[in-house]
């Protein structure tokens, strides 16, 4: 923290032990805070401030032993961190050299492929016409498979609709089976009585085209003897007449 804040540490004249302090800055904040006194109007302010700029040279200044284990201790640190930067330095310089190493790998290889690609770009386009097609086949494919999923699923929620409706007409019809059988039994029944109905229909037709037949010969006859009745009707008038 003293040696990120150094600067502002001088600026307010305040020593601390990681604050390096050389003899001409020491000197020239001396001299600032002898103009800062000397400026001063009031006596009493003047000395007072004389009194504790001295009190603080006093406190803040360390021995000369202590001074120069201090600057010694400072320059090893020192020392430490340049040799850390520089191993930094040394370190990212490596991995820099390893990712150029593998961007130069890559760039290689990506012009091999794109030599290939210029060696065989008329196959490859061949090749790449057949994929199209093929994929454009894929994607119908695909489409119709979609399509057909769609149809099964509307089928099965139509059977599962239709086998609801079963059970519900299963429900309803039960019970009607009996009805049925009896419908059935009298459905034959009646169907003997129609048969005997038809079978006297067909006699009575049958006989009744008989007595057509007869009736149509009689007036044959009636018609045939006509004549003779007009002969025989003429006959007794004219012997009425002659009466």
């Amino acid at each position: 923290m003293d040696r990120r804040h150094r600067i502002e540490l001088k600026e307010n004249n305040v020593v601390r032990q990681g604050v390096q302090w050389r003899p001409e800055e020491m000197k020239a904040a001396q001299d600032e805070i002898k103009e800062e006194v000397e400026a001063m109007t009031d006596p009493a302010a003047r000395a007072k401030r004389e009194e504790a700029v001295a009190q603080w040279y006093l406190e803040q200044s360390p021995p000369p032993f202590r001074k120069t284990d201090l600057a010694h201790r400072a320059q090893f640190r020192q020392m430490i961190h340049t040799h850390g930067r520089i191993h930094n330095y040394r370190q990212r310089i490596g991995e820099l050299e390893h990712t150029l190493a593998s961007f130069k790998t890559e760039t290689e290889e990506c012009t091999t492929v794109l030599d290939f690609l210029h060696r065989n770009i008329f196959s490859l386009e061949r090749g790449l016409n057949s994929i199209e097609a093929d994929l454009e086949g894929v994607s119908t494919v695909i489409a119709i498979d979609r399509a057909a999923a769609k149809q099964l699923r509307e089928t099965r929620s139509m059977a599962i609709l239709a086998d609801e409706v079963l059970r519900e007409k299963e429900m309803d019809l039960v019970g009607m089976v009996e009805d049925a059988d009896a419908a059935e039994e009298e459905a034959l029944a009646l169907t003997k009585v129609v048969r005997e109905v038809i079978r006297r229909r067909v006699i009575a037709e049958r006989k009744l085209n008989g007595l057509f037949k007869r009736v149509k010969n009689v007036r044959r006859k009636a018609n045939a003897l006509l004549p003779a009745r007009s002969d025989a009707a003429r006959t007794v008038h004219s012997m009425h007449y002659r009466k």
